[in-house]
């Protein structure tokens, strides 16, 4: 009887094994689909000066571009006004999710984006999708939503940089990469991009103007919204900030939390900090050396865009939701309030 029943155990694993290594077979197989067939954007690159400028100022300050796609060393340097060339290389080692490197960006023909047409090249900041029709792993995640107003400046923008001719590593994506790039696609940019609004560049700041660039080109909604893995979406109230740690790699017993930027006025980041405050915070740039968060490219703001996402801010629905100091001990509850 025994013996029977341990052979049925033994059987059972096996089964719930093969099961396993066909799902982990299939996801390998089949995750990079083609989505060729999404429409290119109608976007046709400007000569124009003040089309370049603002696609100038998008890139560096706004969207981050040259922070994932400038060498590294070259960002951790970064002094305001610099424009690093963006050749791509920069290295994400991103454990089971694996090994992402950035994309040369400039206009080379052979290694860059020269061969691209803008209508692909302004595709691939828009919906992650590569030259090739397949997504582009990190873009799907990572870019921001932009109105068709700063993708055109910024594909004139990247055109009128010196070309580099730079060959990058290719990805290599771990299964949990391939699976969650199975499930999401470019889909799941579509959210990012529903009720957003362009609010052009203005001498004065506004809740308007605050609005587009918190929820697109600066991307704060993305990562200071709580995001459920399984489904690949947001998960709470956005803007109240993510307990998901980030171990801080210069001090292995602290970590670091995205903050709740809602006015809450227990749980919220900023719900007492005033306009001033703010607004000096982001022009003192990087405090901690190996934080996310990309102070060199948003202290070269404009102040009328700083106000502008501080009096948005503050108009969001309060949502209670304790993450802590955004730099804290990795052994505190990010969920538990001491207070």
């Amino acid at each position: 009887m025994l013996k029977k029943f341990l052979l049925a155990i033994a059987a059972f694993i096996l089964f719930c094994l093969l099961v396993v290594a066909g799902y982990v077979a299939y996801i390998s197989a089949t995750w990079q689909k083609d989505y060729s067939a999404i429409e290119k954007p109608a976007i046709q690159a400007s000569t124009d000066p003040e089309v370049i400028k603002r696609g100038e100022y998008v890139a560096h300050a706004l969207a981050h571009c040259s922070i994932c796609h400038a060498p590294l060393e070259a960002t951790m340097n970064r002094k305001p006004g610099d424009r690093p060339a963006m050749p791509g290389g920069f290295e994400w080692k991103m454990g089971p999710v694996g090994t992402l490197y950035s994309r040369n960006i400039t206009p080379d023909n052979e290694t860059g984006i020269g061969a691209w047409t803008d209508g692909e090249l302004a595709r691939a900041i828009k919906w992650g999708i590569g030259k090739d029709g397949k997504a582009l792993t990190f873009m799907v995640f990572s870019a921001p939503a932009l109105a068709d107003e700063d993708l055109l400046a910024v594909v004139s923008y990247l055109r009128s940089t010196a070309p580099v001719k730079q060959q990058n590593k290719p990805h290599d994506v771990g299964f949990l990469g391939k699976w969650m790039a199975s499930l999401a696609g470019p889909d799941f940019r579509k959210p990012f991009f529903e009720g957003l609004k362009y609010a052009p560049p203005a001498a004065e700041p506004s809740i308007e103007r605050g609005a587009y660039l918190a929820r697109g080109p600066a991307a704060c909604i993305g990562c200071h919204s709580p995001f459920d893995m399984m489904s690949m979406k947001v998960s709470g109230a956005e803007f109240s900030g993510n307990t998901q740690a980030e171990p801080d790699k210069d001090d292995e017993n602290m970590v670091y939390r995205i903050p709740n930027l809602t006015p809450d006025p227990k749980t919220g980041h900023i719900a007492k900090w005033d306009e001033e405050s703010f607004v000096k915070r982001f022009q003192a740039g990087r405090v901690y050396k190996s934080s996310k968060m990309p102070w060199e490219a948003f202290r070269e703001m404009s102040d009328a865009d700083m106000r502008s996402v501080y009096r948005y801010l503050k108009t969001l629905p309060p949502a209670v939701h304790y993450v802590g100091a955004s730099h804290r001990p990795a052994s505190e509850d990010p969920e538990k309030d001491p207070r």
